[in-house]
């Protein structure tokens, strides 16, 4: 009988171990699991800290031509009009009015090749791409446009604005960062099929604003906490004769964009200049059509 509890003992002891080698297991289990986040999350990381959203554009620095008062007038009549607290754009003070070419978000470390090919592009524009822009590309602003939180000026297409965009575009594609993220705006369009072809750019390009769907604008303003207000001030403001309203810049420029001023890049005053450009680190890429570019250090302003 002894023998046979003893017996009985050994036959239940593997049993009894069970419950502990599987808590073991499941410990194991624990560990390589935090293991594993911890190394993707490093890795997001470090992906994340070598990404940067920049904005190729023209800027409206040509501080007496129409296109660049008009802006500028637009903006403080909105600061005036719908209250400076809510009004997230300052020009000239905080912001330089431009004219986007192509956002978008690209890596850190292509910076010296990205640089390099606007410089190229800026060099040979003017002779090599469409005849008649020898004296630069022209900015004609004609309706006002309220969209969501935003006020836009829009410009009128024209092949040189758009051919530049498209070279500048497909020149830049091999560095952009994929998959790019489709604005929330994109998802609220009402025309279908331009929502989708929006949405297939992004996929595509990384932006929704380029090659055919290019729509050229000057925001003048942004206004988070009443667009509404924003838009009655903006839609209700005299119309002026925005029609004859243009200018021919001969700038383009990479900014950087920050994320509190979104893509209203922040103005820096160059010396030796009478250029307005801006950035939000600590130095713009600008480029002269048909001259040689430039990289401008500066410090940001009180």
């Amino acid at each position: 009988y002894i023998s046979h509890n003893s017996d009985a003992r050994k036959m239940t002891t593997p049993r009894q171990n069970k419950p502990l080698l599987l808590k073991n297991r499941l410990y194991l289990l624990h560990i390589f699991l935090l293991l594993v986040m911890n190394t993707t999350a490093q890795q997001q990381e470090e992906e994340q800290q070598d990404k940067i959203l920049l904005d190729i554009h023209i800027p409206l620095t040509k501080s007496q031509s129409c296109a660049a008062r008009q802006a500028r007038a637009s903006n403080l009549y909105l600061r005036n009009h719908d209250g400076a607290y809510h009004q997230e754009i300052d020009f000239p003070k905080l912001h330089t009015p431009h004219a986007t070419l192509y956002q978008t978000e690209f890596y850190k470390s292509d910076l010296p090749e990205i640089q390099s090919t606007v410089e190229n592009i800026a060099a040979e524009f003017l002779d090599s791409y469409v005849s008649n822009c020898k004296a630069g590309i022209e900015l004609e602003l004609t309706q006002k446009i309220s969209s969501g939180n935003y006020a836009m000026l829009d410009i009128a297409p024209n092949p040189c604005l758009r051919k530049l965009s498209d070279v500048i575009v497909q020149s830049l594609l091999p560095y952009v960062v994929f998959p790019a993220e489709i604005p929330e705006w994109v998802h609220h369009i009402k025309n279908a099929k331009q929502r989708a072809r929006k949405m297939e750019l992004v996929q595509l390009y990384g932006s929704p604003n380029v090659l055919d769907e290019f729509q050229p604008h000057v925001t003048v303003g942004y206004n988070e906490v009443d667009p509404i207000g924003q838009r009655t001030v903006f839609l209700g403001m005299m119309d002026d004769d925005t029609s004859s309203c243009a200018g021919v810049f001969d700038t383009v420029a990479i900014g950087f964009v920050g994320v509190r001023t979104f893509f209203f890049l922040l103005n820096i005053y160059l010396s030796n200049s009478d250029l307005f450009m801006h950035d939000f680190i600590d130095y713009v890429f600008i480029c002269r059509l048909g001259v040689a570019c430039c990289m401008v250090h500066c410090t940001k302003r009180n």
